[in-house]
């Protein structure tokens, strides 16, 4: 059976050919079309990087075309608005030439600006608004766009503009706002792909870009470059992002024992069509493993489709997997794997994970720190029936707020926790315990503490905690990034 028979099923593929990616002539283009813009962040901080990237140009190029054997490459560097050396370079258009991507990759170099008054943001916003705005780089009407930005810091406003992991709230100086520019980067289909160059010196999370990346078109994605291979993780979201493929399951936390489902959905989002040769699933900690529609084989909780089927423009092929949870807590795993390749072009792989957690009982952490202060602390919580929505009584932990020599303690006696996708919200309703030359501040004073986890279950600075007190109890400090993944499974 072909994957996509099961359009009446599970509403598995929609196909819109609605211009985007047509030909002149107006047929869909069989031939498929690829324009990779690569942005660097020249600034000082990113030296060793740039030194990677001119000794790695080749196998860059080279690692992309054998996905699309006929992409074209343009490079940009920016930096920011006062550095001497230029805010943003157009350095090579759009070109099939690859001496010329490897002579423009040859002069990039990191530009040293210091001022005692300058921001850790660079611009950002401006690379994006010109991947979209400003077509000097040459894109090609009916070609995929994807605009590969390489950095360490980020965009202007981006804390301030609500983007989840991101902090900056100085405005940018010049006038641009980073949800237009990304809403921008959306409606002109522009895949964003962003690697973070981690040293000293870096100045954001890996949650803010992928964060950033999420917000473009269709396979955006990001992660932390190596510290001495680029191409690997170049060429990885590279592969995810012409064929992307993702895992969505009804619920992160399930009980012991019970059912739970999910959706494997392979996309098309190119003006071209895509060959899917094979689908495989395979179920890490859950059992009982039924699928829509039937897999071809079978092999205990690894589950393939094989017979080859093509994937039009802008349509997706979506399976159903039923399974039933182990009856001991554990940490499922489900992984999808496509084997896929264009009319022009070799195999490649594209892959798409989540992780289910099979367990009773969750904790809810607070751990965050500034220059000024900090908050502490954690509390059980019984996991119900229904993971998503969650209101009970509860007494256990406690959770602890400082900044210099005042500090309160809190604890919990009400909460609600409330499970939506990878979002959690926990709103737990507390009572001052004791606290340290705050006077005024009597025990059993109420307040509240709302914790948000933004990527349930991994152990990213994904979230937010937010304290609200009578102003005689406040030590400062009343809302925090989070460190880490605040809504974890015990397990």
């Amino acid at each position: 059976m072909k994957i996509g028979v099961f359009a009446a099923v599970a509403s598995a593929v929609l196909v819109c050919l609605s211009g985007f990616g047509a030909a002149a002539d107006g047929a869909v283009r069989a031939t498929p079309v690829l324009d990779v813009e690569l942005a660097f962040d020249t600034t000082s901080s990113m030296g060793p990087s740039l030194d990677r990237a001119r000794k790695d140009a080749l196998e860059i190029v080279d690692g992309v075309r054998n996905i699309v054997p006929d992409a074209r490459f343009g490079v940009v560097s920016f930096r920011d608005r006062s550095n001497p050396e230029g805010e943003y370079q157009t350095l090579q258009p759009l070109t099939a030439d690859t001496g010329a991507v490897q002579r423009a990759l040859s002069t990039l170099q990191a530009s040293t600006y210091t001022s005692p008054t300058k921001p850790p943001e660079e611009s950002y916003n401006l690379a994006f608004h010109r991947s979209y705005d400003d077509n000097a780089l040459g894109w090609r009407p009916d070609a995929r766009k994807i605009v590969v930005v390489i950095g360490d810091a980020e965009p202007f406003h981006s804390g301030s503009a609500g983007i989840p992991g991101c902090q900056s709230k100085h405005v940018d100086p010049d006038g641009l706002n980073v949800k237009t520019e990304l809403n921008g980067m959306r409606k002109a289909a522009r895949t964003l792909i962003m690697i973070r160059e981690v040293s000293v010196w870096t100045t954001t999370s890996l949650a803010c870009y992928q964060s950033l990346s999420a917000l473009g078109y269709t396979g955006g994605a990001a992660r932390d470059g190596g510290s001495s291979d680029l191409v690997t993780p170049l060429v990885a979201l590279m592969r995810g992002a012409v064929a992307p493929i993702t895992v969505t399951p009804a619920s992160r936390f399930i009980l012991p024992g019970t059912a739970t489902r999910l959706t494997a959905t392979v996309a098309n989002p190119n003006g071209f069509a895509v060959q899917l040769n094979s689908l495989t699933l395979s179920v890490l900690g859950l059992t009982n493993a039924t699928a829509a529609p039937p897999p071809a084989t079978q092999a205990g909780t690894t589950l393939t489709w094989n017979t080859p089927q093509t994937l039009q423009p802008h349509s997706t092929v979506v399976v159903t997997l039923n399974a039933k949870a182990s009856s001991t807590p554990v940490m499922a795993k489900v992984t999808a794997t496509a084997n896929a390749q264009f009319e022009a072009g070799n195999a490649f792989t594209s892959v798409g994970q989540a992780t289910i957690y099979v367990t009773r009982r969750l904790v809810i952490r607070a751990h965050a720190s500034t220059r000024r202060g900090s908050i502490g602390g954690s509390m059980p919580v019984a996991l119900s029936k229904s993971a998503s929505a969650i209101a009970l009584s509860s007494r256990a932990g406690q959770f602890t707020i400082k900044s210099g020599n005042r500090s309160v303690t809190l604890r919990p006696s009400a909460y609600r926790l409330s499970i939506a996708g990878d979002r959690a919200t926990a709103t737990i309703r507390v009572r001052v315990a004791g606290s340290s030359t705050l006077s005024g501040c009597a025990v059993g004073t109420r307040g509240t503490l709302t914790v948000t986890d933004r990527s349930l279950g991994a152990n990213t600075s994904n979230g937010s905690v937010q304290v609200t007190l009578p102003p005689r109890c406040s030590p400062g400090e009343t809302r925090w990034l989070a460190h880490a993944g605040s809504v974890r499974a015990s397990i």
